[in-house]
Parts: C-alpha cells; structure tokens; sequence
C-alpha cells in the first residue's frame, strides 16, 4: 500500500523538526497512542490502540528514525503488529520551508553531485542556499512532504487495500490534526518565557 501526501504546518522548519524529535509531542498527536519510549538515540518502542472500522484493537512495535539530515528529511522504518495482524512501512518524510517549490532546492543537481561544477552551477547553489537561508529565518510555515510503502498481513489484510488507505489516510489526518495543536502549544509556551 502506497503512502504519501503533504501537510502544512504553521511554524519554521527547525522549530517542527525539534517537535518530530520530541516523544512526549508524538505520543500526544499519534491517535491511540498510550506509550512512546525512547531505546536509543533513533529507536522508539509504542503502543497503540487504535479505534477505526475493522481494525480496531491493541497494537506493539517499533518506530526507527534512519538518515536523519537536520532540519530537512529522514526515514521512518515502523513496524508493529497485534491480535489482528502486523504491518511495516518504510517512508520519507520531509521538511521543506513554504514557498520552496518541490523541495529540489534543497538537493544537489544531478551534474553537482558528479563534481561537474560550473561557474553558472556555482551561482545557482549560492543563490539557493540564500533562498534557504531567507526562508529559514523568515518562513513561518513548513510543508511536510511523506511518502512510502506498507505491508500488513493476518486478519487486518482481509478488509481490503481501499478500507486500510481510507484508514491509513483518517489516522494521518488526526495525526497532523493533532500535531498541529501540539505545534501551536509549544510556539505559545516559548513566547511566554
């Protein structure tokens, strides 16, 4: 099952990078979620509850954060399972300050990455990091762009592909719904002190 969409979030893109690395922010937006718990640097165990159609129940498993690139994007390995089935999922996920189009800003060209730079290519990268730069100190929203691919097996998979992405989609939705609030707390908390 294919998993991608993008959400804006109302605040800079350091700012929503330190609330993603935050378990106590994640435990309070992830629907269901009764436990978040740090084992390593990049590894987190959960525990969910989920109550949604035909794949209500208790879920257990592992969230792992790989390649991570301060402030800009990392990968998300997720794997779970419970009385109803298990799943996993590997997805992209990345941050990109709005107004940045699609994010190629923030990547090397293909001709850069081969060490074939121009005085033109030069230009253009110093130009993209001052658009970074400008963003970053200025821009007051984040697109969050995600994107990937899930298994899941055992009864859970017997309600079909359009049910769980009705689902898949439901659960993301509450999650940035909640994210979000979380998001608008911690801006307000800072401000305070």
């Amino acid at each position: 099952m294919n998993i991608q969409g993008e959400k804006t979030v109302d605040a800079e893109r350091e700012f929503v990078w330190r609330a993603l690395m935050d378990p106590n922010v994640l435990q309070a937006a992830i629907p269901g979620c009764k436990s978040l718990e740090r084992e390593s640097q990049n590894t987190y165990r959960f525990a969910i509850a989920l109550k949604v159609a035909a794949i209500t129940g208790e879920y257990n498993g592992e969230i792992r954060l790989e390649s991570p690139e301060e402030p800009e994007r990392y990968t998300l390995v997720i794997s779970g399972s419970g009385a109803l089935g298990h799943m996993a999922a590997t997805v992209q996920v990345e941050l990109v300050p709005k107004g940045q189009g699609t994010g190629a800003e923030t990547r090397p060209e293909t001709e850069q990455e081969s060490g074939q730079q121009t005085g033109q290519q030069t230009g253009q990268q110093t130009g993209q990091q001052t658009g970074q730069q400008t963003g970053q100190q200025t821009g007051q929203q984040t697109v969050l762009r995600y994107s990937g691919d899930a298994e899941v097996g055992g009864k859970v998979a017997k309600v079909g592909q359009r049910v769980l992405s009705s689902v898949a989609n439901l659960v993301t939705n509450q999650f940035f719904g909640s994210f979000g609030k979380q998001i608008k707390a911690l801006k307000e908390a800072t401000v305070v002190d």
